[in-house]
Parts: structure tokens; C-alpha cells; sequence
């Protein structure tokens, strides 16, 4: 009798070390997904913010400083992540030039009674140049 109760322990206390090791498997499995999850959320994020940097720039009418900045923000990233492709930034834009007529035009004050020369600009349509540049 005391070999079988003996025995009895010893299978409790087998199942007993399985199911601590079972617990401790099911936590360091969630503990890693929740682990990678964070990651992704964190890269998502980043993703996000780097995007916005650029973002601001996507727009019809860019002046020539807002292309100079961000010709500047793809060389710098370019050489920031020279070996990694996935980084690399490629920037490509189009320039239309809209040609004009100057004229002038001779105007009354209606308060003063002077005439002044004013030259105006005036816009031609059927006359613009375009060019594509890519960074």
C-alpha cells in the first residue's frame, strides 16, 4: 500500500509540473505576441510621422523654397539610409512656367484726377512650358 501511495504522489505531482509548465509556455506565448504587437504599433507610428514630414509637401502649387526643402529632406534621408533600399526616397515634380504679357495700362485716380502708368500682368494661357524633373 505505501508503494502505491507513493506512486499516487509522484503522479500528482508529474501533472502538476506539466501543468506549471504548460502556464508558463501559454504566458511566454502571449507575452511575445503582445510584444510584437506593440513593435507594429510602434513601427505604424513612425511610419505616420515620417509620412507626415513629406505630406505637407504633397500639394499642387509648391514655391521654390518648399521644393528646395524637400529636395533637401530626400538627400539627407538618401544618405542616412544608403544601404537600405527600403528607405530610399525618390522625388519627382513638374514645372510649369506660364508665360505672360506685360502691358501698360493708363489709369485715372478718381480722387486726385492724376493719371498713372500701371503695368500689369496678364497671364496666357495657351502659352506654358512644362518640364519634369525627377530626384
Amino acid at each position: 500500500m505505501e508503494n502505491a501511495s507513493k506512486a499516487l504522489i509522484m503522479a500528482g505531482e508529474i501533472l502538476i509540473g506539466i501543468l506549471v509548465i504548460g502556464v508558463l509556455v501559454y504566458g511566454y506565448t502571449n507575452i511575445r505576441s503582445l510584444k510584437a504587437e506593440e513593435q507594429g504599433e510602434i513601427t505604424t507610428e513612425q511610419l505616420a510621422a515620417f509620412n507626415r514630414e513629406y505630406e505637407s509637401y504633397n500639394r499642387k502649387l509648391l514655391r521654390g523654397v518648399d521644393v528646395i526643402s524637400v529636395m533637401n529632406k530626400a538627400i539627407d534621408n538618401n544618405r542616412k539610409y544608403e544601404y537600405e533600399n527600403a528607405y530610399n526616397i525618390s522625388i519627382s515634380f513638374e514645372l510649369i512656367e506660364e508665360l505672360a504679357a506685360y502691358k501698360e495700362v493708363e489709369k485715372e485716380n478718381p480722387v486726385t484726377h492724376i493719371k498713372e502708368t500701371i503695368t500689369v500682368r496678364e497671364p496666357r494661357a495657351s502659352l506654358k512650358k512644362r518640364n519634369i524633373y525627377s530626384i
